[in-house]
């Protein structure tokens, strides 16, 4: 219930326009009304036929399965489906949820002669559903009764309630009810149809608003996918506390199922914050099963090697005998997608077509497995739990085209990947640029040092990188610092290439030519072996944009790993013609121009405060104002998608506590929705 408020609240303040209450004191008051109104669909359907003496035992039963799932509400009808018989009593229960992707959008019932003539799935206008299980005439000698369900947003409806009608029932004469559909009839099926015992009528009803999910769902997205793993459902409320505290303003999600259910594992829960601006969205997700963690890759690349996704948190199957399994995840707008939201399917069976409700959506699509995306992964893959599997739902997406350029390369080395990996991080992020570094160990496969090459990007071109060489000896001695081509110069980064593996020496160059027509946009890490690599990331080769860096002695490309027993590692580059580059910066030949006119810019707000002695706390967009504007800015800080100037983290710590958190972010958020009048940093009242 808490994630439930968390999401409705965020996205009604924080999502919005934000001119929603009028005074602080009416804010609890605000908050219980809208928790009141908090609109339920229904999810799952559960059908269970017992003996009189069973009943209260069933009921309980359900009462337990339903709060054991964290679920927003449930429904056991006090009716007894078999309506008028003796035998078996049917206990018809369901399961509320407020997420309108998860909704049961169709019903309807079909009667069978025969339990073999029983189908599945039926059809209507194009639309699937899905058999719910249980026999709605159980035991009465008369036909094979069933319910099927939907949840493709095709029907244009969202299931908010079901209920039963006989010759008595409270549900006669009243216009919102519906009566569900028989398959190929134009009448309500009899659910007694055929019963030897009696000839009492009973139809089955439910009540449904206009679909809403097509604007709900796409107007929020998945910023970013957090994991947690315990030995106790206790996991998922610790999972929960990592959302609260990541919450970007527009709510969080767990997704309840513990995803090694049935397989005696580690207790694995996932969940994820919400963002309402696309471009901080998550682009893509892809799972990858190894039969060792040691084999598992940090990061892996789409089938067309295009795309880089970066290992989430830990092993989904951790604790179990089964496959190391990994969620990855990519950032990259090219994918020309933004996540909403992600789905468990879960059954005893690892058919495609298990009774879940994303299943007959054309939306949702099984999140796609490393190395053949037309297959999927069972999350539980090898441990003899559930068959699970994991789905997810996407907006149409276009990334902004920017001009990026590499302003400076970098190199780690060290005895172990990720502690390299951290350094690199270190290293890069208090540039306060945007970066990225080799998805691999450039000694990889050898007994070599782990190394790792970064490389910051800059948005103006007269900062780029120009040209970048290799040049390799098999002694140390005999590498220059400086080498001269066609007039240019390139210096060194000092550090070997073939670090540990005694197997000569080999160093990369780079070159800053204020003359060149050609600067560096991007570098690519091709990694084969004949066993683990079957495929060469053949794109570079099949690209106009892409070279191989070349050594100084000749322009074909070199092995990194030349002379060892490793993965075959070459380094590619991607140029672009300073032509093509639109730059409305000044025509100043001075390299620093432009970041001299953006300091200079930001500089003028500063100023200002400066100027009064006054600091506007919560304006960290320069404006004098305080507005959602900076909200959002602060918000993709802390999401660690860009950075602070100095002045402009001091204005966004407005609880003066030294730190720029989700507390800020609320603080200014009720502020901005006048529910309070100052910020705790501020020394007078505004």
């Amino acid at each position: 219930m808490k994630k439930v408020l968390s999401i409705i609240l965020a996205l009604m303040m924080a999502c919005t326009s934000l001119a929603v209450v009028a005074s602080a004191d009416g804010e609890e008051d605000n908050q219980q009304e809208q928790q009141e109104t908090v609109q339920k669909y229904v999810k799952e359907i559960n059908i269970k036929p017992c003996r009189d003496s069973r009943v209260e035992k069933v009921k309980n039963d359900y009462v337990e399965y339903y709060e054991s799932k964290n679920v927003a509400g449930y429904v056991i009808r006090d009716i007894n489906v078999n309506y008028g018989n003796d035998d078996d009593y049917i206990v018809f229960s369901y399961s509320y949820t407020t997420d309108p992707a998860e909704a049961i959008t169709g019903l309807l019932v079909n009667s069978y002669s025969s339990r073999i003539k029983t189908k599945e799935y039926l059809t209507v206008d194009g639309v699937e559903y899905t058999k719910v299980y249980g026999d709605l005439n159980d035991n009465q000698g008369g036909d094979y009764v069933h319910v099927y369900t939907t949840t493709s947003h095709q029907t244009e409806k969202l299931i908010t309630d079901i209920g039963f009608r006989t010759s008595d029932s409270l549900f006669d004469g009243d216009e919102s009810w519906e009566d569900t559909p028989a398959y190929e009839s134009d009448s309500p099926l009899n659910l007694n149809k055929g019963s030897r015992k009696t000839n009492k009528a009973i139809y089955m009803t439910f009540n449904s608003i206009l679909d809403t999910v097509s604007s709900e769902i796409k107007s929020t997205y998945i910023a970013k996918i957090f994991m947690a793993s315990g030995d106790s459902p206790a996991a998922r409320d610790q999972l929960e506390e990592t959302l609260i505290e990541n919450d970007m303003g527009c709510g969080y999600e767990v997704l309840n199922y513990d995803l090694n259910e049935g397989a005696k594992g580690k207790y694995i829960y996932l969940g994820y914050v919400f963002t309402k601006d696309a471009t901080e969205a998550v682009n893509g997700v892809m799972l990858a099963s190894v039969k060792s963690s040691d084999q598992n890759e940090r990061f892996i690349y789409n089938e067309n090697n295009t795309i880089k996704y970066e290992r989430l948190g830990g092993n989904l199957n951790e604790g179990t005998a089964g496959d190391t399994i990994n969620l990855y995840v990519t950032y990259d707008g090219s994918t020309g997608k933004a996540l909403n939201r992600l789905g468990v399917q879960v059954g005893r069976t690892n058919s495609s077509k298990v009774q879940y409700s994303f299943v007959n959506d054309e939306r949702w699509h099984q999140v796609s497995k490393y190395g053949d995306e037309k297959d999927t992964i069972d999350l539980n893959d090898g441990a003899n739990g559930e068959f699970m599997y994991l789905w997810d739902f996407y907006s149409d997406y276009t990334a902004e085209e920017d001009h990026k350029f590499i302003k400076d390369i970098y190199v780690k080395v060290g005895a172990d990947i990720e502690e390299v990996y951290k350094e690199m991080d270190a290293v890069l992020s208090r540039t306060g640029l945007e970066y990225d570094y080799s998805p691999f160990d450039l000694n990889k496969g050898t007994d070599g040092s782990v190394i790792i090459m970064g490389w910051t990007f800059t948005d103006n071109a007269k900062e780029a990188i120009t040209g970048v060489m290799l040049n390799h000896s098999s002694r140390d001695d005999a590498i220059e610092d400086e080498l001269e081509v066609d007039k240019v110069k390139f210096t060194k980064i000092p550090v070997n290439l073939k670090e540990g593996n005694k197997k000569g020496f080999v160093y990369l160059y780079t070159a800053r030519d204020k003359n060149a027509e050609y600067v560096l946009t991007n570098l690519g890490i091709e990694a084969y072996d004949s066993k683990l690599f079957a495929k060469n990331f053949k794109y570079f080769a099949e690209s106009d944009k892409w070279s191989p860096v070349s050594t100084y002695t000749n322009e074909l490309k070199y092995d990194l790993n030349e002379g060892n027993r490793g993965y075959y590692i070459f380094l590619w580059k991607e140029m672009e013609s300073v032509l093509n580059i639109k730059d409305n910066t000044s025509s100043d030949d001075d390299t620093d121009s432009n970041s001299d006119d953006d300091t200079d810019n930001n500089s003028d707000s500063d100023d200002k405060n400066t100027d009064s002695d006054k600091i506007v706390y919560g304006d960290v967009t320069g404006d004098s104002k305080v507005t959602m504007e900076d909200v959002t800015s602060i918000q993709r800080v802390v999401a660690k998608l860009s950075t602070f100037r100095p002045s402009q983290k001091e204005r966004a710590d407005v609880t003066d506590d030294g730190k720029v958190n989700m507390e800020d972010i609320t603080y200014i958020q009720r502020y901005v929705a006048k529910l309070v009048k100052k910020f705790p940093a501020d020394k007078v009242s505004k």
